[in-house]
């Protein structure tokens, strides 16, 4: 088992599969993104990790499924 730390990101409340690292505004509308924090279990195990998805252009752009990038429309991967 391994301690895990709580996720913090920023999303926008229009857009929620734009999850972005830092503050700023949403590159889908402008609109400000609000701050997120994901609460981890204090003992996971490996195969209950969370999945996430990112951008390869844009790795700032996270999300827990896959989809397409909002900035440049990849398909988003599996983030290692």
């Amino acid at each position: 088992m391994e301690m895990q730390k709580d996720t913090v990101y920023y999303t926008c409340t229009m857009h929620p599969e734009v999850r972005l690292d830092k503050p700023g505004k949403c590159p889908r509308c402008g609109m400000e993104l609000v701050k997120k924090t994901i609460k981890s279990e204090t003992n996971l195990n490996n195969s209950e990790a969370v999945v996430t998805y990112t951008c390869t252009m844009h790795p700032e752009v996270t999300a827990d499924k896959p989809g397409k990038c909002p900035k440049c429309g990849m398909e988003l991967v599996v983030k290692k």
